[in-house]
């Protein structure tokens, strides 16, 4: 069963306390505020069904590190925790800070989108050095697996990655791996192009 890494979320890392320092970075903050604000007004849904949300919504936070992703999906957790504290008593908020690669390429436990409606994973594919150490056969798998669940789950997906151009190569990726994979991504992502944010 995957873990979930909802107590590493730092309290003090909030939106209040993310300082910009650029327009990328003010897109970004912004982008999770409405996150978290989509969140809070969707608890009463989001705790009574898991499928809370007509259509899936990917986000992509990407940058080095130490130009805050972490901090803006600690700050997703923290305002919902405070806003709408069902959402997190209920178990809807997975923080995901382990090996993706590892746990997903297997397939999915089924019950991790059955209880989960918000997952954040931070540090995609953290063991690789660049978009081209990627492996289709591995990080392709793992990526189509956890999508295309996600796709069907119809929940808030937030994924933070210090890799330059990965969202640019996610729909290469799955292509050579399955092309259904590849569509549900492409309508993922679609309507969310212009939320994407680099750091």
């Amino acid at each position: 069963m995957i873990k979930n890494n909802i107590d590493t979320v730092n309290s003090k890392n909030t939106f209040e306390s993310f300082v910009p320092r650029d327009a990328s970075q003010e897109t970004a903050h912004r982008m999770m505020s409405n996150v978290a604000k989509a969140i809070i007004k969707n608890e009463n849904t989001i705790v009574s069904n898991v499928a809370a949300f007509a259509e899936p919504s990917l986000f992509w936070l990407s940058g080095p590190t130490g130009v805050g992703k972490s901090h803006l999906m600690d700050a997703v957790v923290n305002m919902t925790k405070a806003e709408a504290p069902r959402v997190t008593d209920a178990n809807r908020v997975l923080v995901f800070r382990d090996n993706f690669t590892r746990e997903f390429i297997g397939g999915l436990d089924p019950r991790v989108f059955e209880k989960h409606t918000i997952i954040l994973v931070d540090n995609l594919f953290d063991e690789c050095e660049t978009v081209s150490d990627l492996d289709p056969s591995s990080h392709g798998i793992a990526l189509g697996n956890f999508l295309g669940a996600n796709f069907k789950a119809r929940g808030i997906t937030v994924l933070s990655s210090r890799l330059v151009g990965l969202k640019d190569n996610a729909r290469d990726l799955l292509r050579r791996v399955d092309s259904r994979g590849e569509k549900r991504v492409h309508t993922a992502l679609g309507a969310d192009l212009r939320m994407d944010a680099s750091l």
